[in-house]
């Protein structure tokens, strides 16, 4: 289907949320490809567009969420992007009504990256308890359980503090 039909069908029922994805690697040729994404509502991703970046900088940034802002028309309800330091003020600007979040998928390879090493070995039990309850943190979006993130949030901490302590003795 046509890309601009989607992103207005995704805007008429206000689902319509902007993934932006810069791949791994790079061509040959030093350039990044990145993909517009969006979640149609029949579950299936959806790519919009594709751009290649020489160099993945602020101003390219925002010169290609502009491109997108004046083909597509729609600004996001909400953009979700990795943790790449061109993208937040790029988006700022393009898309200053559109709330931007990083990537829960990303977040998790981050924390993983920085802390399993001080579990896996010693508290591989309290590793998967940690990790249970911050997939929970980036994933419950019920209203209800908003009463408890902070108590989660304090436990995964907590955790993770402790074993910091504990490795560093």
């Amino acid at each position: 289907r046509d890309a601009t039909k989607i992103w207005a069908e995704m805007t008429v029922r206000g689902t319509n949320e902007l993934i932006l994805d810069l791949t791994h690697g790079m061509l040959k040729n030093g350039c990044q490809v990145g993909f517009f994404v969006t979640s149609h509502f029949s579950g299936a991703n959806c790519v919009l567009g594709v751009f290649v970046c020489a160099h993945v900088a602020h101003d390219d940034m925002e010169w290609t969420l502009n491109g997108f802002k004046n083909f597509f028309t729609h600004s996001p309800n909400v953009i979700m992007t990795d943790q790449d330091v061109a993208f937040p003020a790029a988006i700022q600007i393009a898309f200053p009504d559109s709330p931007h979040h990083y990537c829960i998928f990303h977040k998790m390879l981050n924390f993983v990256g920085n802390l399993r090493c001080y579990f896996v070995t010693s508290d591989p039990d309290t590793w998967n308890e940690v990790m249970k309850v911050w997939w929970r943190l980036g994933l419950d979006t019920d209203e209800q359980l908003r009463a408890t993130v902070k108590e989660k949030w304090d436990f995964v901490v907590g955790k993770v503090q402790d074993r910091i302590r504990v490795s560093n003795e």
